[in-house]
């Protein structure tokens, strides 16, 4: 045997003798570093998770809680329910007022109070009274007359010129300056210019005659409804003048007419008084201009067509149009005249349906007498009003409803 190889693995025992007490802390830290490494990863990839799943969760959790019902919450909805309910029934309220307006007379509707016939003709006188009462609060009058002129150039208290006729006055200066003078005088002391012709119903009750109870009442019922249109459009015109001292000034110069026409009595406008009665609109065949709401009398509402036309200055068109749909307000004591203290209704009923705007020609016979100062147009409104049935069923003439529900329209 070789000694040398002997020694020589001799000396590498005892080598591994001296070092033996560092084998167990160095095998320790082998098996600790390939157990961290392992560790580590899981500990990252746990890490991960708990962000993706537990932390997200529960950020959702936070921000859900933050619009989490309180436990009075269905009080607050119970009372939002309720205004809810408030507004609709205001609304509901406040359409049924719309119709609920002071009668001309409480003696007709719904059917006449007493025997005498006499009640129709003092409606009617009522009707025209009121015309002369709303021309009077617009501080309206019309251009002067032949007779005015022909009087003011035999006496020359304009000029002290000679006397003549109006057609007299067309071949000489100092009679078209007294002229000229008078008119000037008349726009300078009137606010609007208006002719009571003019206006629907006005001539119609003039020279009324009785021809039947059933008759009478109905006339009288779609006059009344008239009666509250006319007013609409006399209130619109007052808001439009309130600041004008003179027709100068104002920004509606003229009322030429106010009509309830049907296709067989258009163009009757323009100054000329047409004495068509209003009536229920049921059908294609009853409609003044094919209406864009395509609304007709029939459940909740009745509608009535009508038209009119002012002269009004040219740069007014659009504000005068938005006056006549504003909203505007009404007494009402009841339609027995009962309630001790009048109530204020509001009431927006009128949609335009047709507009026609055309210049005027101040030489033409229908102008010359006239004195308007500002760039003027004619202005031709097609309306439409609704009337709330809920309103004035109390009121409303049994004998047309009847007729409405049979096809009629109510003439």
């Amino acid at each position: 045997m070789n000694l040398g190889k002997i020694k020589g693995l001799t000396q590498k025992v005892n080598v591994l003798k001296n070092y033996s007490s560092l084998l167990v802390p160095v095998v320790i830290a082998i098996v600790g570093i390939l157990l961290f490494l392992p560790a580590e990863l899981l500990s990252r990839n746990l890490k991960k998770q708990i962000e993706d799943g537990s932390v997200a969760t529960g950020k959702k959790i936070k921000s859900l809680s933050g619009g989490a019902v309180v436990r009075d919450q269905w009080k607050v909805e119970e009372e939002y329910q309720k205004e809810f309910a408030e507004d609709a029934n205001q609304i509901s309220l406040l359409m049924k007022h719309s119709s609920e307006r002071p009668l001309l007379s409480y003696k007709i509707f719904p059917a006449p109070k007493e025997t005498s016939t006499l009640i129709f003709k003092q409606f009617g006188q009522r009707y025209r009274e009121g015309i002369d009462s709303w021309l009077v609060k617009l501080n309206a009058h019309d251009c002067p007359t032949a007779l005015e002129i022909d009087n003011s150039l035999s006496k020359g208290t304009l000029s002290g010129g000679p006397g003549g006729s109006v057609q007299g006055a067309k071949s000489n200066e100092v009679d078209t300056t007294i002229i000229d003078a008078l008119c000037g005088a008349r726009a300078r002391s009137s606010r609007v210019y208006a002719n009571a012709a003019g206006i629907a119903g006005y001539s119609f009750w003039e020279n009324y005659e009785y021809v039947g109870m059933e008759q009478a009442v109905q006339d009288c019922w779609f006059w009344q409804l008239g009666y509250w249109i006319v007013e609409d459009v006399f209130d619109t015109i007052e808001a439009c003048n309130i600041n004008s001292e003179s027709v100068f000034e104002s920004p509606v110069k003229r009322i030429l007419s106010i009509d309830f026409a049907t296709k067989g009595t258009l163009g009757k406008s323009g100054g000329k008084k047409s004495d068509a009665r209003p009536i229920y609109i049921t059908s294609g065949k009853d409609v003044l201009v094919l209406p864009c709401t395509a609304r007709l009398s029939s459940g909740d509402i009745d509608v009535v067509h009508f038209e009119f036309s002012v002269i009004v200055q040219a740069k007014e068109v659009m504000k005068f149009m938005k006056e006549l749909c504003s909203v505007k307000q009404h007494e009402f004591r009841g339609f027995s005249n009962e309630l001790a203290e009048s109530q204020l209704y509001k009431h927006n009923q009128i949609t335009i349906l047709g507009v026609d705007i055309s210049a005027i020609d101040s030489s033409a016979l229908s102008h010359k007498l006239y004195r308007y100062g500002d760039a003027v147009v004619k202005l031709s409104l097609m309306c439409e009003y609704i009337f709330e049935k809920s309103g004035y069923d109390a009121v409303r003439p049994a004998s047309l409803t009847l007729k409405q529900e049979g096809g009629s329209s109510g003439q």
